[in-house]
């Protein structure tokens, strides 16, 4: 398990994310510090102003991929993903349009989009990422944004392919979530939301708004927004005009998951980072992410991960 922390206090940084006007400044008057844990970056603003708010970047899934000529996949995608293209052609289908991306290009994936992607005889490379990007403890930067679809190379074709060069350079993958990997996907991917939030983006044909597939689709993002609060399917379903026998089977057939087993996924994933990196109670933890008692979030728990909250937080605590 990574565990660094930096401090910074001479310098003066301003990144600016999308319209969110989230504006950080490090000066000699204000002391802040950059930590890295494991699988987040947090960025902690200790300032007069009174901000306790900072940036999150959850890094899920993080590995250069070589495919061999004519691979194929059709996956749907659960978390925000990135494919950062370093060789070949990609060939992909979303939503029944056909697009080809090349070295150079990004492709961006929201969660819940299906697709279809294939190479052909040159085979191809690309540096995979699935992430999360919150402000605070709760605010998904990325939620406002349309975050699906491919920036051209002209806008993005120098950073992509210099990142993917470091990517592969054999130190980033020393250990898993290195804070090599942090160092270059942070500010990569501020890059990118400010280019999505200036609409340099290709976006994926969208459904129709009363397309099955596109209220499953908004269904799964409320359920990935409001894991914490008290969820009912059935109000779920309800809200996008199901019933919720249909709407459970729709879900199911489409995502390979049942709502209620994709709403206790986020919700244990959220728990297994404050048993890891906070000292938050676990009676706390089970109340923030939704549970009315600790016995029922425990016993969902040791389903998931066959142990209780207390001996998983014992072995893994950082």
């Amino acid at each position: 398990m990574l565990e660094t922390t930096f401090l910074m206090s001479e310098s003066s940084i301003l990144l600016t994310i999308s319209k969110l006007y989230c504006i950080i400044i490090l000066s000699n008057s204000i002391e802040r510090c950059l930590t890295v844990k494991e699988d987040y970056i947090v960025l902690y603003e200790n300032s007069l102003n009174n901000i306790q708010q900072g940036i999150k970047l959850g890094m899920i899934e993080n590995m250069y991929i070589r495919h061999e000529p004519q691979w194929f996949e059709e996956r749907t995608k659960y978390e925000y993903t990135i494919w950062s293209v370093a060789r070949g052609n990609i060939y992909i289908k979303v939503n029944d349009v056909n697009y080809v991306v090349s070295a150079g290009e990004v492709v961006l994936f929201s969660p819940g989009t299906t697709c279809t992607a294939r190479t052909d005889d040159g085979g191809c490379e690309f540096v995979f990422e699935q992430f999360s990007l919150e402000l605070g403890n709760s605010m998904n930067i990325l939620s406002n944004l349309n975050f699906s679809g491919i920036i051209n190379k002209k806008y993005i074709g120098g950073k992509c392919l210099e990142f993917c060069k470091n990517m592969n350079s054999g130190k980033v993958f020393e250990s898993d979530f290195s804070l090599n990997a942090y160092a270059l996907f942070f500010p990569y991917i501020l890059h990118i939301t400010d280019l999505v939030s200036s609409d340099k983006i290709e976006c994926f044909t969208t459904l129709a708004a009363d397309s099955p597939v596109s209220g499953i689709w908004k269904a799964m993002a409320y359920i990935n927004d409001f894991f914490k609060t008290d969820v009912v399917i059935k109000d779920v379903a309800k809200r996008y005009g199901f019933s919720e026998k249909h709407f459970i089977t729709l879900f199911t057939n489409r995502l390979g998951i049942t709502p209620k087993q994709y709403l206790i996924r986020c919700r244990m994933r959220y728990a297994t980072h404050l048993l890891i990196h906070s000292d938050t109670s676990i009676q706390n933890i089970a109340a923030e992410i939704g549970y009315s008692d600790l016995y029922s979030f425990s016993k969902a728990f040791k389903r998931c991960f066959g142990e209780s909250p207390t001996i998983f937080r014992r072995y893994n605590k950082q």
